[in-house]
């Protein structure tokens, strides 16, 4: 049997913490693979909506980054798409998310705590 070549990335980069934000256990976990980051939000221990965060340009000022958000499965309502281009927007990152979100509260604060915790999870460049 032959080997197959492993790239450089091997094994894929992963993190994973948790937090209770406003009353409900908050998990976050973020893979970075070559093509894509994946990142799991959930207060219900479930996967939740699958959206998909792809920027349609690159440019050099990565604050100014616009991106599309496609809903794969779950809830395909204004607020979902909304929350994924926050937390996106948040992670300052030209690669192409795949987030899954499964949250209780929805709140302005817990986004702002959700987002610390995706920063303290940054597995991408």
């Amino acid at each position: 049997m032959e080997g197959t070549e492993v790239s450089t990335t091997f094994p894929v980069k992963t993190k994973q913490f948790c937090a209770v934000i406003n009353n409900n256990k908050t998990e976050v976990v973020c893979s970075a693979f070559e093509d894509y980051i994946l990142l799991i939000v959930t207060q219900y221990l479930k996967i939740g909506s699958l959206i998909q965060v792809y920027p349609e340009n690159t440019v050099e000022d990565q604050k100014n980054i616009l991106v599309s958000t496609r809903v794969i499965f779950g809830n395909d309502e204004p607020m979902t798409h909304v929350l994924a281009k926050t937390i996106h927007h948040d992670m300052s990152t030209t690669k192409p998310v795949m987030m899954s979100i499964a949250l209780k509260d929805k709140s302005k604060e817990t986004i702002f705590e959700i987002n610390k915790l995706v920063q303290k999870c940054k597995v991408w460049r």
